[in-house]
């Protein structure tokens, strides 16, 4: 808590002008916040003449909840975005990307970044139109699987559940389908701790 001082005041007695109060505040607290304020009368009329009054004052605000609706209109339609493609070497070599810390002397690859403004479109309610054949993807919908979140922090888990769920799931719904083998996984993840970041260039 801040305590008054009247040096602050004294300070003004020379001066033909002279503050009404000089205000200040007190302590906060995290539920709540305490405000606490000072005010110093001054003799305008004779400055030598000094006065000092102090009055001392506390306001009490209590925190409030946010409030929060589930009537969120969910957006719509197309959208507008930059996306980030492959760029050759600039000198012309074959282009690399080191997944681990590259050898010494080498850096982490040797491509650029081309980048360009995009429209998304939104095939929400049109997923039936994408053919995989004609498209090169396939939309499938309510999808169930025993994996929860937290699973795919681990790989035995993920090799275990996921693939034999994965594998069916093809095999049941690619017209054609004989055999799936599934040779490896990533999962990516936020997290200055993960193994593996999000990707943020565009990729087939």
């Amino acid at each position: 808590m801040l305590e008054p001082s009247l040096e602050v005041a004294s300070q003004y007695k020379q001066l033909d002008i002279l503050p009404t109060y000089l205000p200040y505040l007190g302590t906060l607290s995290s539920s709540r916040r305490t405000y606490q304020t000072g005010a110093y009368s001054i003799n305008r009329t004779n400055p030598e003449s000094t006065t000092t009054t102090t009055t001392m004052s506390t306001q009490t605000m209590q925190a409030t909840k946010v409030s929060v609706t589930d009537d969120i209109p969910i957006p719509r339609g197309e959208a507008h975005s930059t996306l980030v493609f492959y760029a050759p070497p600039a000198d012309g070599g074959v282009p690399f990307n080191y997944i681990e810390t590259p050898p010494p002397g080498l850096p982490q690859r040797n491509f650029g970044e081309d980048s360009h403004e995009i429209t998304l479109q939104d095939i929400r309610g049109r997923e039936s139109e994408f053919d995989m054949n004609e498209r090169g993807f396939g939309v499938l919908q309510n999808v169930s699987s025993g994996m929860q979140n937290a699973d795919f922090n681990h790989d035995e888990k993920i090799e275990k559940t996921y693939y034999p769920e994965v594998e069916s799931l093809l095999l049941d719904k690619v017209p054609g389908a004989k055999r799936v083998f599934i040779f490896d996984h990533t999962v990516r993840r936020s997290d200055p701790n993960a193994k593996r970041a999000p990707v943020n260039r565009a990729r087939h």
